[in-house]
């Protein structure tokens, strides 16, 4: 059997979590600043992009479902799909099994305007985590990857690796 130190075992403190939530915090805030020129680029903002990204994921989609798996509300979805639609990113249709419901999609722009996106957030990335250990890139893909599943059950582990 393996012995496991007393830190391993130990819960973290709330000086961890507080400095996890801000190393968390300063990452995805640099990560978003560094996208931003790219979506200026398409005339977007990070939040018309991250619903452009839901609706793509869904693949057909309902302005509700796009309000809970982006945690707003439904008229705060209802400006950004407004602004995608008119830019050509998103298309709302009369569902053919209920004319009462309207359901959106990503168009074939859309497509390739998160396609272009992502690749760039990968470039990016890549050019980042250039020179940092294997063993410590592992470690944190795995960490993130856990806190990522407990924060959200649906999560997918790799939604980078889209077209």
């Amino acid at each position: 059997m393996v012995a496991r130190t007393r830190a391993a075992e130990a819960e973290p403190g709330p000086e961890d979590v507080v400095r996890l939530v801000g190393v968390f915090h300063d990452v995805v805030r640099a990560s978003f600043h560094r996208l931003r020129p790219i979506l200026e680029a398409y005339g977007i903002t990070l939040g018309q992009f991250l619903t452009l990204h839901i609706v793509s994921t869904l693949g057909v989609a309902s302005v509700g479902s796009v309000a809970r798996r982006q945690g707003v509300s439904a008229p705060a979805v209802c400006v950004s799909i407004d602004q995608l639609e008119r830019a050509g990113l998103v298309r709302r249709q009369r569902s053919r099994r209920d004319a009462r419901s309207v359901e959106l999609s990503t168009t074939p722009r859309g497509h390739r305007v998160e396609a272009r996106v992502w690749s760039e957030a990968r470039r990016q990335m890549t050019d980042i985590v250039r020179g940092l250990p294997e063993a410590d890139l592992a470690t944190a893909m795995n960490v993130l990857e856990q806190i990522a599943r407990r924060l959200e059950p649906e999560y997918d582990a790799h939604p980078l690796e889209r077209p």
